[in-house]
């Protein structure tokens, strides 16, 4: 009768080689879960794996480029309406793609990323962004502000981020309520807020400038539109 069995005690150690193993006979479920196999035993899977990591980068890339896109949209669809709804014909649009609208010198505490461009302020400690100032056409009597916002905390409108506007050249301010116009896309991350501001009791002057005083809650501010008649 012919051996169809070997006792596994029979098999010295060594004596079977690959050669020994017939082509296929090795089924992924004969592999031991805790087989621990290197990944340079797995032919094409280093190359595939770089791959892998590289496309994910690159989508992960894109989509945060596009969601920026977006909301840089937002915002100018909310200035947009400055003109077309409150009839303010007057104003500037910073973005901050650089520190250059901003005057460093009338700020306090707070800190660009000249990466993603925008200004931060650190949790319970009170910054404040100040604007260069911007010559206007007319001695204007209304202004309306917008704020490209983002939350890192949980802020309070006109308590954590209180607005306001000049026409005197930053020696007279007057602050402007603010109010959620709602988040770019869905209900969080970046969001449009907007406000007004009587400065006609405020000295005659044609210079205008914004202020943002932040304090408590830590937020990211992506750009501001300052807008008058």
């Amino acid at each position: 009768m012919a051996i169809n069995k070997i006792k596994t005690g029979s098999i010295q150690d060594g004596t079977v080689t690959a050669d020994d193993i017939q082509d296929g006979a090795i089924t992924n479920a004969k592999v031991n879960a805790c087989a621990a196999i290197v990944q340079s035993k797995v032919s094409g899977l280093a190359t595939s794996i770089s791959n892998l990591c590289s496309s994910i980068s690159s989508v992960s890339s894109s989509i945060g480029q596009q969601a920026n896109n977006i909301g840089l949209l937002g915002f100018k669809m909310a200035v947009n309406d400055g003109l077309t709804v409150f009839n303010l014909v007057d104003g500037v649009v910073d973005e901050f793609n650089d520190e250059s609208g901003t005057d460093e010198a009338e700020g306090s505490n707070d800190t660009y990323c000249g990466t993603s461009d925008f200004y931060t302020n650190t949790c319970g400690v009170s910054a404040t962004i100040t604007s260069e100032t911007f010559a206007s056409t007319t001695v204007a009597t209304s202004a309306r502000i917008v704020v490209f916002e983002e939350n890192v905390d949980t802020p309070t409108l006109n308590t954590d981020i209180i607005a306001s506007v000049s026409r005197d050249a930053g020696v007279t301010f007057t602050a402007a309520t603010l109010s959620d116009s709602g988040y770019v896309t869905g209900s969080s991350g970046q969001r449009i807020l907007t406000g007004q501001a009587d400065i006609s009791g405020q000295p005659s002057g044609q210079s205008m400038r914004w202020k943002l005083a932040l304090a408590n809650n830590q937020v990211k501010i992506h750009g501001v539109s300052l807008q008058w008649s």
